[in-house]
């Protein structure tokens, strides 16, 4: 499997760390996690088009994890004009994203689209799973500032990730962490402004260390603590294995 960063910044805006967004090839699907802004910029940069894309998951329905999803929903409900996609394509998230994107193509316009291949929505909970290819998929309940937030982890031919999506430490996502082969873990912000629903890059140093992960991406970092503080430092204060601060555009072999 390879990562590809879209977007490893928060929701400030800052033009060399787009906001949430993931690209996983796995064996022979492309899985995007989350899509904020800028994802869809990074992932033409990465070489894949929107009707490459397999399957889409969202951790949660903050804009900065899905606000170039309309772009894409809009380009691939064109397409009795582009004629690209040659396949249908869900987009799983948390429950509650069902009407969130009704209201959205309501909105926008595009509820009466009827393109070629069918886009659909699916919401999942707490260990559900699914496959795309040879990949599974399993989703965590974590405890982020939304009603229903969930973490992943993907495995596939033997080697496995997760991702934290936005969350505080909790069971669901040490479950999605436990032995994982890379951990991305969010890292939003210092100790000092103990911001609810989030964690310090100490913290997910603990989590690493504690749940046996044997490689470390610290990610959805602030610019105010990768400016005033030693991100990858504290991290290491908890954790002894491999630390890799995301960047855009960033690949991570697994």
């Amino acid at each position: 499997m390879e990562i590809t960063v879209l977007g490893s910044g928060t929701y400030e805006p800052d033009p060399k760390r787009h906001m949430a967004g993931y690209l996983l090839k796995a064996s022979d699907k492309n899985i995007i996690f989350d899509f904020g802004w800028g994802a869809m910029e990074n992932m033409i940069r990465a070489g894949v088009n929107y009707f490459d894309v397999d399957a889409i998951f969202l951790t949660h329905l903050h804009p900065d994890h899905c606000s170039d999803l309309l772009s894409f929903i809009h380009i691939a409900q064109t397409e009795a004009v582009t004629n690209r996609m040659n396949h249908d394509l869900t987009i799983y998230g948390p429950r509650g994203m069902n009407k969130t994107m009704e209201q959205v193509l309501l909105a926008f316009n595009m509820a009466r689209r009827m393109p070629k291949f069918k886009l659909s929505f699916k919401e999942l909970k707490d260990n559900d799973t699914v496959w795309i290819g040879k990949a599974m998929v399993r989703c965590h309940g974590v405890k982020h500032n939304v009603p229903d937030s969930l973490a992943y982890r993907v495995e596939c031919e033997g080697k496995s990730i997760a991702y934290s999506g936005d969350t505080a430490d909790c069971d669901g996502l040490r479950t999605a962490c436990k032995g994982a082969d890379l951990a991305i873990i969010e890292a939003s912000w210092p100790e000092e402004l103990n911001t609810p629903g989030h964690m310090t890059s100490k913290d997910a140093g603990r989590i690493a260390k504690e749940c046996f992960v044997r490689k470390l991406v610290l990610t959805h970092v602030a610019p105010k603590y990768l400016q005033e503080y030693d991100v990858i430092g504290d991290a290491s204060e908890q954790y002894n294995g491999p630390i890799v601060l995301a960047e855009d555009l960033m690949k991570i072999k697994v």
